[in-house]
């Protein structure tokens, strides 16, 4: 990272942080209960379908443009945006017209007015995906030309502005106002981030090049649409849960996920570059050698956190919800869940190295099929932890997906990179 690298930690970090408050805002002047579930169920699609354009999309785009002119990354900016963009608003217009079909099929635990609010929420939230999908390959590009300040600037001033409007319009006009953020964020910082792509350009050989990608976004495409479902799986049975558990549960997930995103992007996205130009000059030592470091700082970072959690979460969770709609019950739940879902952060983060580093060798089979068999798996894991420990059961599944997944992911990759030498 260098350069501007010293500042990437810390945007990111404010990132994070503005992006837990956003969830802390809702959490603060509402209160969890159904009207928050509702608000979590109505972004269940939009958000798996955007999770997967980001790690599809990020995946093979970083590694395949790195490394190439700035015309060239341009060119094949402005022909994936258009593409990616026209697939995710057809997308976003479907689900919006179905949406009371399959609102009340995915939350069978709610009632029919909670349902049929839930459909109200999706219609607002479901075109945030096609924002978002937009944004993955800005996001891209600007990671392919070592932009990552730009990327987390920009992402800051969004969330920063939207926690604020959120605060004031809550009162005012309730859930809505949140459904209506989560979309306009996603517009604003795809429009902030659009100039990176400069004026348009010619995009015949942008084609062909877009062929070269799909070719990797295949073998990962419906992997990861099949284990991007687990927010599905998981809301699906949290709807028969207590009120308000699903919207606990959501914000300790997206406490872990924004978390492992943000160590996973400072110590992970920003080696993938440098990793995929050691095996495009096959040097191997040089991989393995950038690899190792960051995986160690991924561990000892993630590590530290969980522990500060152990310690410090409760009292903290306490310090920032003890004056709102939250009582001291859901504050010892939402810590209890944080606490259960651990391994979302301490795996999380570790896994955007590890899966990168197939990705930078241009192997995006073997991250993306032993990603479905682990999730495979966890899918029964989750369906009885449930039945058993309810929301915390849910939880300790997560967590236990999270480790298995990126174990085995580690252990395979030396083999992976004995192969790589041995085809030279």
């Amino acid at each position: 990272m260098p350069g501007a690298g010293g500042l990437l930690l810390p945007l990111a970090a404010l990132n994070l942080a503005a992006a837990f408050l956003v969830q802390l805002v809702v959490l603060a002047r509402i209160g969890p209960g159904s009207a928050t579930d509702a608000f979590m169920a109505a972004a269940t699609l939009p958000q798996m379908l955007a999770g997967m354009a980001s790690a599809v999309l990020g995946s093979v785009l970083v590694p395949m443009l790195a490394g190439e002119s700035g015309e060239q990354q341009s060119s094949d900016g402005w022909f994936l945006l258009l593409a990616v963009g026209a697939i995710f608003l057809a997308a976003a217009a479907l689900l919006s017209l179905t949406a009371d079909s399959w609102a009340g099929w995915l939350f069978p635990g709610f009632s029919a007015d909670a349902a049929r609010f839930c459909a109200d929420l999706a219609r607002i939230q479901v075109f945030s995906m096609a924002f978002a999908a937009m944004n993955s390959v800005l996001v891209a590009v600007c990671y392919a030309r070592g932009q990552f300040v730009r990327v987390e600037a920009i992402t800051l001033l969004v969330v920063g502005t939207s926690a604020g409007i959120l605060y004031f319009s809550l009162p005012i006009h309730g859930i809505v106002a949140a459904a209506w953020t989560v979309t306009l964020t996603a517009l604003f910082q795809m429009l902030l981030l659009l100039p990176a792509l400069g004026r348009p350009r010619q995009m015949g050989s942008a084609a062909r090049n877009a062929s070269q990608a799909w070719k990797r976004i295949r073998p990962l495409l419906a992997g990861n649409i099949y284990h991007k479902s687990d927010v599905v799986i998981d809301r699906y049975l949290l709807s028969m849960a207590g009120a308000g558990d699903m919207t606990l549960f959501a914000l300790a997930q997206q406490f872990h996920g924004a978390a492992a995103g943000l160590f996973g992007k400072v110590w992970g996205n920003t080696a993938i570059p440098d990793l995929a130009v050691c095996a495009k000059r096959g040097d191997m030592p040089g991989f393995v050698g950038l690899y190792r470091r960051r995986l160690a700082i991924l561990a000892l970072v993630g590590g530290a956190c969980y522990i500060l959690l152990l310690i410090a979460g409760q009292p903290a969770l306490a310090l920032l919800l003890g004056h709102g709609k939250t009582s001291a019950g859901d504050i010892a739940t939402l810590w209890q869940l944080m606490v259960a879902s651990g391994g979302v952060l301490l795996f999380g983060c570790v896994g955007v190295l590890v899966a990168g580093a197939y990705y930078a060798l241009g192997d995006t089979r073997t991250p993306t099929y032993l990603s479905m068999a682990s999730f495979t798996l966890f899918v029964a894991v989750k369906y009885f932890a449930f039945q058993s420990f309810g929301a915390i059961g849910v939880a300790l599944a997560a967590s236990g997906y999270f480790a298995v997944n990126t174990l085995f992911l580690a252990g395979l990759l030396p083999a992976r990179l004995r192969n790589k030498v041995g085809t030279r």
